[in-house]
């Protein structure tokens, strides 16, 4: 069961690597490893006691019925991968809880060193002009066109997806031995923050300061009266020394972050506006924050009265429309619109509502660090991509043992204490 999980866990982290395609979608060494899972769930452990997430069967059964009453047009590998990432994730979910902290621990700590290795290796290569294609399809190196240098990407298919992965897990390491400050987690930290370096990712340096945040928190929940009437002078001091550096700075990352600051907050202008002089100054800030930008900002009655949705790949006809008269990629096929105007799209606001219920019931305890940092990549994902359902798993685990941590607290205060409520928000199966 141990390594079942390590397994499990460690492949839903890699993204990037491909061992065929479904329609248009990676199929990835996860789909395989967790089909054998589900052949040795019903052929094994049929007798083990199973748990699955109301909230997530709901919003499985709203995917249904919306693809339904669409029929036929909708895409059907679309609707396909999102049911399989739902059984995935429950499927991961009944063999985490099997497991002790430890092992989950060992899973987050393998992906982090891992991708380490993979960055620093991609970055070495393209500092000396190593571009071998065998090697690059392991050692993954993005190269734009026109530009001599690449970016490391380590087991994913973006620079910044790496980034997320990896202060995803990071965040979630921190606080399920939290915050505990020891070699093992020194060494963890450095490697996290050079991996962040390699990847050349402006995201992974916002995704930093999540983390750092993170960490603020933790020292102001514990320190003295005196450390915390200190914070907000460091907080002042960090940000106008954080601003003068980044403004002058000749680095690529700092560069990209100044220019897409001075577009967003720019008040000379419309939404409009900015997002075509987002599109001139970094069209892939742009591809990240534009649709859903654009979407919250809208006035258009026509294009939000969705209650219901169109179905699954409705969003790329409709943003395509949404979007006219802004430079996007040519096509409908290749518009990732991230989930937020995606996910309205196909499934109404209806399908939104019950998205959000149930990230809310599986993050349920969280702290705010981890959801800035799930905001930060909403824009980047769709409902049916794994990088996606990766924040979900690592999340959904920290949230239930933060929680179990917490009652067994309670339950040594305690010792005679009343028998827990039964959790509303899962069913159990024989």
């Amino acid at each position: 069961m141990r390594k079942a999980t390590i397994w499990a866990i460690v492949l839903l982290a890699y993204t990037g690597i491909s061992v065929g395609k479904l329609g248009k979608a990676l199929l990835t060494p996860f789909h395989l490893y967790m089909g054998l899972l589900i052949g040795y769930g019903l052929l094994v452990a049929r007798k083990e006691r199973n748990y699955v997430h109301v909230s997530l069967l709901v919003l499985m059964l709203w995917v249904l019925v919306v693809n339904i009453l669409q029929f036929p047009n909708i895409r059907y590998t679309s609707i396909l991968y999102t049911f399989i990432y739902a059984l995935e994730i429950t499927i991961l979910y009944n063999l985490m809880r099997r497991v002790d902290m430890d092992t989950i621990l060992y899973s987050l700590k393998f992906i982090l060193y891992s991708y380490c290795i993979n960055l620093f290796l991609g970055f070495a290569f393209d500092t000396v002009g190593f571009r071998n294609p065998a090697i690059l399809e392991i050692i993954r190196v993005h190269y734009a066109e026109g530009e001599s240098h690449g970016r490391p990407m380590g087991f994913s298919t973006e620079p910044s997806y790496a980034a997320f992965i990896l202060s995803a897990s990071f965040l979630s390491y921190c606080h399920l031995r939290d915050h505990k400050w020891d070699r093992e987690t020194m060494m963890l930290a450095g490697a996290y923050f050079m991996s962040i370096l390699f990847s050349k990712s402006a995201y992974g340096f916002i995704f930093v300061a999540v983390n750092l945040m993170d960490w603020a928190m933790y020292i102001y929940g514990k320190g003295s009266k005196g450390l915390r009437g200190l914070f907000p002078l460091i907080a002042i001091v960090g940000a106008v020394g954080l601003g003068t550096v980044m403004a002058n700075s000749e680095n690529e990352v700092a560069q990209r972050l100044t220019k897409v600051s001075k577009v967003m907050f720019d008040p000379t202008v419309d939404s409009q506006k900015r997002m075509k002089k987002l599109q001139e100054a970094d069209g892939s800030a742009f591809a990240r924050i534009g649709p859903t930008y654009l979407l919250l900002t809208s006035d258009d009655s026509e294009n939000l009265n969705l209650m219901i949705g169109a179905g699954a790949g409705a969003a790329g006809e409709f943003m395509a429309e949404f979007l006219a008269g802004i430079a996007v990629d040519e096509g409908t096929e290749k518009l990732d619109a991230g989930i937020i105007p995606a996910f309205i799209f196909d499934y109404g606001l209806i399908g939104f509502v019950l998205l959000w219920i149930f990230l809310i019931n599986a993050f349920s305890g969280l702290p705010a660090p981890f959801w800035i940092m799930f905001f930060l990549i909403m824009p980047n994902a769709n409902i049916n991509t794994q990088l996606l359902w990766f924040g979900i798993g690592c999340f959904l685990f920290t949230s239930i043992a933060k929680t179990t941590e917490k009652r067994k607290a309670q339950a040594a205060a305690n010792p005679f204490p009343s028998p827990p409520p039964p959790t509303p928000t899962f069913l159990s199966s024989p």
